[in-house]
């Protein structure tokens, strides 16, 4: 089963709430996503798994949005069923590789910190901790939950000396 990761298409905004409603409690709807992606240096990645001759199936999203020398990741994730198989690491991977082609020398994202498994991943590529808002997400049961603010450096190079993990050169026009 080949993994693809590409640029969203136009008409996917569907495909991307789909996968952000099975990821998260709240959901973004399609319209949102459209809005989204129809602001300056806003960009969305999407995997998907070959499986035989069938339709790609998507499995997993990132969408971001780049702005002079930074990049911020506004959204991640993975569907259920193809967790632990490194496509959140790849997709992050191929967003920090378009943002560097956007400008971005800077990566951001917050996640939750209760969220071990991500915190996981950022670790290991490496994000480190910049930052905190407090009490920021609710839970049921719980009060709330503190967002950790990351970032991760992307260097200084002008461009990357590859195409982005999982895309092939037609899909560098993100």
């Amino acid at each position: 089963m080949r993994l693809t990761i590409a640029p969203v298409p136009d008409g996917a905004m569907a495909v991307l709430a789909a996968l952000h409603a099975a990821c998260f409690r709240e959901g973004w709807p399609a319209a949102s996503f459209a809005a989204l992606l129809a602001t300056p240096g806003a960009f969305a990645l999407l995997a998907s798994r070959q499986v035989s001759s069938s339709s790609p199936v998507p499995v997993g999203f990132i969408a971001c949005r780049a702005a002079a020398a930074e990049c911020e990741v506004l959204s991640l994730g993975v569907a259920a069923q193809a967790r632990g198989q490194r496509i959140g690491q790849r997709l992050l991977e191929a967003a920090e590789a378009a943002a560097r082609l956007r400008g971005a020398r800077m990566m951001f994202l917050e996640v939750a910190a209760d969220n071990l498994s991500a915190r996981a991943l950022y670790a290991r590529l490496p994000y480190i901790e910049v930052g905190k808002r407090s009490r920021y997400y609710t839970r049921e049961g719980l009060n709330s939950v503190d967002a950790l603010v990351l970032r991760h450096d992307l260097g200084d190079d002008e461009t990357p000396s590859c195409d982005p993990p999982g895309l092939s050169p037609h899909d560098r026009g993100f």
